[in-house]
């Protein structure tokens, strides 16, 4: 089933949102030539089916730079995404329920002591994936859960890309660690996204971003960076995308 916008009140306000039922999409962008540290961020929540239980059975969600919108990530073949990469075939995405707000819930995958956050570049059906996690650690990446029940949990994250030569630089610059209940407006997640080294305030959210992690990404030879690229894996909790941006930082 294709990406489809939905529209939920939250916080006594419309808020319309692609939500993501086992499927991706991609809209083009212009970068200039000269950048050297570019982002990419959302801001976003999930739904919960209701069943408080674990996603089982593996979960993906990718978000990343493409070199244009057909051949996205999750296609057979693409000719070139750089981005990363949430999950595996087979870690579970953890379910938890929040005693305040009542009915507040929150996923996260986790394994093997690894939030299973990886840089990602992906050429032709070849996906190659960093040595090391995006986030150090035992921590946790949460992703909040309270879409489907209109609750106002809009989190943000942030995926930072630095040019190098083989190697791009893969960074997340923060990561909510805490199972916290928290909702960023767009005026919030758009004043983040053009600080250089942003980190939300709100309990929960850390700078714990693995620093040197790199893969080679050659350009010339795959094609430019000329899109962004998102997609999910599950027909069942969804991912709701509210806001996309993405900043030149240098």
């Amino acid at each position: 089933m294709p990406s489809a916008i939905v529209q939920r009140t939250l916080g006594g306000q419309s808020q319309n949102a692609i939500q993501m039922i086992n499927s991706g999409w991609a809209r083009s962008i212009s970068l200039p030539q000269t950048w050297n540290h570019i982002r990419l961020g959302m801001r976003y929540h999930m739904t919960d089916p209701g069943s408080d239980a674990d996603l089982t059975g593996g979960a993906f969600f990718y978000m990343g730079f493409c070199n244009g919108t057909s051949g996205q990530v999750t296609d057979t073949l693409t000719p070139h995404f750089v981005g990363i990469q949430i999950g595996d075939a087979v870690t579970p995405w953890h379910h938890q329920n929040l005693v305040t707000p009542s009915g507040y819930t929150l996923y996260y995958p986790y394994a093997g002591g690894s939030a299973k956050i990886w840089a990602a570049v992906k050429i032709g059906s070849v996906t190659s994936l960093s040595a090391s996690g995006l986030v150090q650690g035992g921590y946790l990446q949460y992703f909040g859960a309270g879409a489907a029940s209109n609750f106002a949990d809009r989190n943000i994250f942030f995926f930072d890309l630095f040019k190098g030569n083989p190697n791009y630089q893969f960074y997340l610059p923060f990561q909510l660690t805490g199972g916290n209940f928290c909702d960023f407006s767009s005026a919030d997640f758009l004043n983040f996204m053009i600080q250089p080294n942003p980190l939300p305030s709100l309990p929960g959210y850390l700078a714990l971003g693995t620093p040197g992690v790199v893969l080679p990404v050659d350009e010339t030879t795959n094609g430019v960076l000329n899109a962004v690229n998102f997609a999910w894996s599950r027909a069942d909790a969804l991912f709701e995308i509210c806001d996309v941006a993405v900043a030149v930082i240098a």
